[in-house]
């Protein structure tokens, strides 16, 4: 009876972690932005839903937006700590733990986040950048399409920027205008449109990734559209839950992932810088303008030295720039 008793207990016990076993794992996924964001819709959920549908019922991918989880600086580090086991963020948030994918943020090098992802993703699955990554798995490496100058007043020379204050988002963005004459303010990009109407700045160097949605336009009349540097952007997991997966999770991350992901994502960048390109050109007395060719000359020949510098400040950064250049010119060419 005693033996009875004990059998039934037991197979009590294990029914529910049958039942259990039949359950997908779920992976929390932090995503800073707004719920309504296009990089959302048009990058990362799509992205998600095609893991969970090859995973074989194995795995579920829930998005936390809106800085639930983790604010843009935070997410790194949450997702180390296993917080979240996937996360959403931007490289130059973590000052020279990801020099070598700040090559990107060059001067006039590349012209669209499509151009510029794919190569980033390959300089990592080749070697060159993998030191940098060796803590997380990426997922995604990408760009975000290329900054541009928006002032309160028309600036058509170098004449015209001297002395001017630009709101600026990482210290390469600092550099470029600091060479050009001008005096950078860092801050993020929520602070762009009181710093613009208050007269705190005097222009801002962003994209058009967020440009109307923080209502810039309302600020910032006069568009100066030749390309100052991208910026580096990634999705990455914690790399022990990773590992933890079932076989079939994992297979359906991996065939998701890498560089059909971060092409996915420069489209849906480049598809968001676009939208909103559109809008701002639609509104009158907003000119959308490039420098007049000598004037191009002047600009990149006062930001020549930014790739010396950056190289000796890099580890392997005259590798790293020669093999990015390199995986530029396999697909569209450097802007000139």
């Amino acid at each position: 009876m005693k033996r009875l008793i004990a059998t039934l207990a037991a197979a009590t016990l294990f029914i529910p972690a049958l039942a259990g076993a039949d359950e997908p794992i779920t992976f929390k996924f932090t995503f800073p932005g707004p719920p309504n964001s296009t990089n959302l819709s048009g990058g990362l959920a799509p992205w998600a839903k095609m893991v969970e549908d090859s995973s074989e019922g194995t795995l579920k991918i829930q998005i936390f937006t809106g800085g639930t989880i983790a604010t843009a600086p935070q997410t790194l580090d949450r997702v180390i700590n296993g917080v979240a086991e996937i996360g959403y963020t931007s490289q130059g948030l973590y000052g020279k733990q990801f020099q070598g994918s700040s090559v990107l943020e060059l001067p006039f090098l590349v012209a669209s986040s499509q151009q510029a992802s794919v190569p980033l993703w390959n300089l990592y699955e080749n070697g060159v950048l993998a030191d940098e990554y060796k803590v997380i798995k990426p997922v995604a490496l990408f760009a975000f399409p290329p900054s541009f100058l928006h002032f309160k007043k028309p600036i058509k020379t170098l004449e015209d920027f001297k002395g001017l204050k630009i709101s600026v988002a990482n210290p390469m963005a600092a550099d470029i205008v600091q060479k050009l004459g001008a005096a950078p303010v860092t801050m993020s990009t929520i602070d762009n449109y009181q710093a613009l109407q208050r007269g705190v700045v005097d222009g801002a160097l962003v994209p058009y990734t967020g440009f109307t949605q923080f209502k810039l336009q309302e600020v910032a009349t006069y568009h100066l559209e030749d390309p100052l540097g991208a910026s580096a952007g990634f999705v990455f997991m914690n790399k022990e839950a990773y590992a933890k997966l079932p076989a079939p999770a994992k297979a359906a991350v991996d065939k998701n992932s890498g560089r059909p992901f971060s092409a996915l994502m420069g489209r849906a960048l480049d598809a968001t810088a676009s939208l909103q390109h559109e809008e701002v050109a639609k509104l009158a007395n907003h000119p959308m303008v490039h420098l007049e060719f000598k004037e191009t000359e002047r600009w990149a020949e006062r930001l020549k030295p930014i790739a010396d510098e950056w190289v000796a400040a890099t580890p392997n950064g005259a590798k790293i720039l020669a093999a990015y250049l390199d995986e530029l010119a396999k697909g569209a060419k450097p802007v000139p």
